[in-house]
């Protein structure tokens, strides 16, 4: 019999022991290899691992829809090991992961802790070779994932898919055909080169739409979204733009700021829109 198990932590998606005594494993033990939300089954016992509260999703291309490339993962730390490894580099370009489950290329569902592949379903138009781009509403557009929901463009159409089994869970026709999709809190922006066009994540209501000219992608968080709006190779003037989230309507304008023409993204949070030069 032996004490310990010959996995590393975090890789079983389910155990099944008819008499975990014998063997000399420790309950401890198969909590420690089983996954978050993983699942031993012991005689009669149905035993699942919790979610560690400290542990963070990236579910847009920036973390987030605030656009700060920051995670709030209090249990990352320095890798000291490979723990599996799929596909060429190519394939792995832009990805994303919530709820447990990684997606990358176009589009490839894996379970993010031991790599196993849960399902893939192609997009329409497929993904360059390097993975997604944002350059225009008709080139591939990176997909946005949370726990219950993963956001795709497909056949130039916004979907939700089902996370577990990638099939069509509804489709947002008041979406448009965006270049660029962020969630945030049940709402969804779908963005255009032109419009801003906020949809009801649940039932597709389209809520509200703001244009403007050659609008950069916009990030969102408490009540503003926060755009870039101007073409500077065209030689209008570049603003930076506040939209209430509620409403769409604009808050306010600025621009007169001598570095907006240099602005290649907005992040924002805790009051604060920044503008990375």
């Amino acid at each position: 019999t032996a004490k310990e198990l010959p996995y590393a932590e975090n890789l079983v998606n389910l155990l099944v022991a008819d008499d975990l005594a014998r063997t000399g494993v420790a309950i401890a033990e198969v909590m420690r290899v089983l996954t978050p939300n993983g699942v031993a089954l012991i005689k009669r016992e149905r035993i699942q691992k919790p979610w560690p509260p400290e542990m963070d999703d990236w579910g847009h291309p920036r973390h987030g829809a605030d656009g700060n490339a920051a995670s709030r993962d209090e249990l990352v730390g320095p890798p000291r090991r490979i723990r599996w490894v799929s596909g060429p580099w190519q394939e792995s370009s832009n990805m994303a992961t919530a709820g447990g489950r990684f997606y990358h290329a176009g589009l490839i569902a894996r379970d993010a802790f031991n790599g196993l592949r849960l399902w893939e379903r192609p997009l329409a138009p497929a993904p360059l070779r390097l993975g997604f781009t944002a350059a225009s509403p008709a080139g591939s557009v990176l997909p946005v994932a949370t726990r219950d929901r993963l956001f795709a463009v497909t056949d130039k159409r916004l979907a939700a898919l089902d996370p577990a089994t990638g099939q069509t869970l509804l489709t947002y026709p008041k979406a448009g055909t965006p270049a660029w999709v962020l969630h945030d809190n049940g709402l969804l922006l779908a963005t255009a080169r032109k419009e801003v066009r906020a949809v009801d994540a649940e039932s597709g209501k389209l809520l509200w739409t703001a244009s403007g000219s050659e609008i950069e992608e916009p990030v969102a968080c408490e009540d503003g979204v926060f755009l870039l709006e101007g073409d500077v190779k065209r030689g209008e003037q570049r603003s930076v733009v506040c939209l209430d989230r509620a409403t769409g309507r604009e808050r306010w304008r600025r621009s007169d700021y001598p570095w907006a023409a240099r602005a290649r993204r907005l992040s924002c949070g805790k009051g604060l829109v920044i503008a990375e030069v």
